[in-house]
């Protein structure tokens, strides 16, 4: 028996001479042909690995049943979603410093900096899974330990009554979280570079991250208009402390690792991975492209208090609002896979994707006291949103080195990330300081941003000699 990895699906079939499985490498596999694996597990596994479900999880008939590839992915992306603190926890956690500690857009904006540190520097993340494997585990080991330290530092929360403790906490749970990003990270780009089918897997985990996101959002409002600000964080904290932890045994019994040679500190390895990449001038054109789209003063913290204070939307309206956004990020990944991957190339999907942000931020100038048109504006914004991140997304894996994605791909989109705090901690400033806490000119703001973008698209696929067309 052996076993092929194709887009979407796993196919089991017997061979002629009744082989084992074969091993995937750097990926889960239900059935390992490994010594360094207890052979009374995997033998175990092989006798009772007998079919392929209609549901496409496979059936053991003396373990528990593992999950095909995509089931775990989207198993992956569905914590992510409700436990990011973009998740469950954003709306309580704003609503808590802006009512409890009466800060300001500008000091708010600071505080969910702070938490976006740990996923700024996710290279570091990215040299250790990719070059100091723990126990022999290049993935397996950091997947566990990351999902273990979010869960755990979010269920502290609730013991805390000071604020300071309360950031260390919740900066601790991002590292997890960010941590295991990564991890997945490097698993999608190992596994879709081997069957050329990027871009697919990546629309199809963004669809499991935003089902969730749209709950979780919808959750949150719902919690601070129940609960007041104090008590709204501390459930928020624990729901989203509970998820990562449920995933422990997901990873537990589905991801499996062929075990890698101990390595140690190899600093010529992690030098020559990070100068293959500033050498490579298709690197280095999308690094720059991320660079100026995400430079726009985004407008998430400084939205928030406008629709708060401004138009004095109730929380769990603002709450809703985050769920249309979130539902139209979702309808986002579903037009991106059915339109974008199959009818455009990637430098028509950057300019279109541009294009399309810049019409979106200018839609906000239509944002007033009415809540139904307020819907329709976040659900267009969550559209342009995803539609955006997914193009950026798909040009940066088509530039990753081989041998060191993960840390060519976390370079990508930890500046990603950096310059987008830089957005927002510049959107909070312009909000309290410049703009006297109005929204209109920083959209306008934003969208010139993002037409610039759309007129540098020919310029990267310059330097990448044509292969974005």
């Amino acid at each position: 028996m052996s076993l092929r990895l194709e887009p979407f699906k796993f196919e089991w079939f017997v061979s002629v001479s009744g082989e084992e499985p074969e091993w995937i490498p750097g990926f889960m596999n239900s059935v390992e042909n490994n010594a360094d694996y207890s052979s009374s597990q995997d033998d175990s596994t092989a006798a009772g690995m007998t079919k392929l479900a209609a549901d496409g999880v496979v059936v053991s008939e003396d373990r528990k049943a593992m999950l095909t590839p995509i089931a775990f992915f989207v198993a992956a992306y569905v914590v992510q979603g409700a436990s990011q603190h973009f998740g469950i926890l954003s709306q309580p956690l704003q609503y808590y410093l802006m009512q409890h500690e009466g800060l300001t857009a500008a000091s708010v904006a600071g505080c969910m900096s702070l938490l976006m540190v740990p996923w700024i520097i996710k290279p570091i993340y990215a040299v250790l899974t990719d070059f100091f494997p723990i126990a022999g585990y290049r993935r397996r080991s950091y997947l566990l330990l990351a999902s273990a330290l979010a869960g755990l530092s979010m269920l502290c929360v609730p013991l805390l009554d000071h604020l300071k403790a309360m950031m260390v906490a919740l900066v601790l749970g991002s590292i997890g979280m960010a941590f295991a990003n990564v991890v997945l990270n490097a698993l999608t780009v190992e596994a879709c570079l081997r069957d050329g089918t990027l871009r697919n897997l990546w629309s199809t985990q963004s669809l499991s991250y935003y089902s969730a996101n749209i709950a979780c959002v919808a959750l949150g409002g719902y919690l601070c208009s129940k609960f007041g600000d104090h008590d709204a964080i501390n459930y928020a904290a624990v729901l989203a402390g509970l998820m990562p932890l449920l995933f422990l045994y997901v990873v537990l019994y589905v991801v499996r690792e062929r075990r890698a040679d101990h390595v140690g500190f190899q600093f010529a390895s992690i030098k020559d991975a990070f100068l293959a990449c500033l050498k490579s001038p298709r690197f280095l054109a999308v690094l720059a492209y991320i660079c100026i789209f995400n430079l726009s003063p985004i407008c998430g913290v400084p939205l928030y208090f406008y629709e708060s204070n401004v138009l004095k939307f109730d929380q769990l309206t603002v709450g809703q609002l985050n769920a249309c956004t979130s539902f139209g990020m979702l309808c986002g990944g579903l037009l991106f896979k059915m339109l974008f991957e199959r009818h455009f190339s990637i430098k028509r999907q950057l300019v279109t994707t541009a294009l399309v942000s810049s019409a979106a931020s200018l839609g906000y100038l239509l944002l007033n006291g009415n809540v139904v048109g307020a819907s329709v504006i976040h659900f267009c914004w969550g559209i342009a949103s995803t539609v955006s991140i997914l193009a950026l997304y798909g040009a940066a894996s088509t530039v990753c080195p081989s041998k060191i994605e993960a840390t060519a791909f976390s370079i990508l989109i930890a500046t990603y990330n950096g310059f987008g705090q830089l957005g927002q901690l510049t959107g909070g400033f312009l909000y309290t300081h410049v703009f006297a806490n109005s929204i209109a000119p920083l959209m306008c703001l934003s969208a010139s941003v993002s037409l610039v973008c759309a007129m540098a698209v020919p310029l990267v696929n310059r330097f990448n000699a044509g292969a974005m067309e």
